[in-house]
């Protein structure tokens, strides 16, 4: 009965420690991308209708963990965050664009880096990205 315990315990603690220093993946249903972008508890507020998100967020500054966002293609994200940090080495990005969803960069959303690798990272085939109406990387 100890062993068991101790294993429990064991896989408990590696679970944690996997979440803990891995990147911050959201993943691709509207519902769930809502969740785990306000998860991510730097400042910004996500809320759906539809398949549509809505990012908001007031200058959310000295990020230093990438945001992988896996967006399917039924799924649009209107980014209207200020978002900020310094993201490094230069193989790195502060947000990276997964799947074949849209990403809208508008309003007031802006997104800045102010380290050595990429702001922004569209790894997704088929993904759309528009910055429009103020929006500014």
């Amino acid at each position: 009965m100890k062993i068991i315990i101790k294993v429990v315990f064991a896989l408990l603690f590696v679970t944690v420690m996997l979440f803990s220093v891995a990147p911050r993946y959201a993943s691709a249903t509207a519902g769930a991308l809502v969740t785990q972008i306000n998860a991510i508890d730097v400042g910004l507020s996500a809320t759906y209708a539809g398949d549509i998100i809505t990012v908001i967020g007031t200058t959310v500054t000295d990020i230093k963990t990438p945001l992988v966002l896996n967006i399917d293609s039924n799924i649009t994200v209107n980014w209207q965050a200020a978002y900020n940090g310094t993201i490094s080495p230069a193989s790195s990005s502060m947000i990276t664009i997964n799947g074949s969803g849209e990403f809208n960069i508008i309003g007031a959303g802006s997104i800045n880096n102010a380290g050595t690798g990429n702001t922004l990272n569209i790894a997704g085939a088929g993904t759309t990205v528009n910055i429009s109406d103020g929006g500014s990387v």
